[in-house]
């Protein structure tokens, strides 16, 4: 399947601005209103930001092949910081939450939390220079 930019932009922009801000929002509003399922839900809604963050990496990854011949985004500050937002965080906090459910680690909530508010902060950061890089001269 071949991605356009747009479609591009619109996943990018899930995995690194909405999802991480819903995931976020709903466990704040758990907390102060007592909605049900905030640990099942905050994984779940990372999970989906991991799998969408793992298909722009890989779109990623195929473009540069097919119009630089070669991949190197991983000496770029850029998408290691993109990398950090789309797949790291939100893995790592996935991973926790579940871990700290199945065997009773404490601070679940809190620690993925933390995670998905600096995955929050790390993909408006992105987002930002990816609209500068994308800036075109008059």
């Amino acid at each position: 399947m071949t991605f356009t930019n747009k479609m591009y932009d619109v996943i990018k922009w899930l995995a690194l601005i909405v999802l991480p801000a819903l995931g976020t929002l709903y466990v704040a509003m758990a907390n102060i209103w007592g909605f049900p399922y905030a640990s099942e839900v905050l994984p779940s809604i990372m999970g989906i930001a991991v799998f969408l963050g793992v298909v722009i990496e890989f779109v990623n990854y195929q473009w540069q092949k097919a119009n630089t011949g070669t991949y190197l985004a991983a000496v770029k500050v850029y998408d290691v910081l993109k990398w950090a937002a789309q797949v790291a965080l939100p893995a790592v906090g996935a991973l926790y939450l579940t871990i700290a459910n199945i065997w009773g680690l404490p601070y679940g909530d809190q620690v993925t939390g933390m995670i998905v508010a600096i995955d929050l902060f790390l993909g408006v950061i992105v987002q930002f220079m990816s609209e500068q890089y994308n800036i075109q001269p008059e």
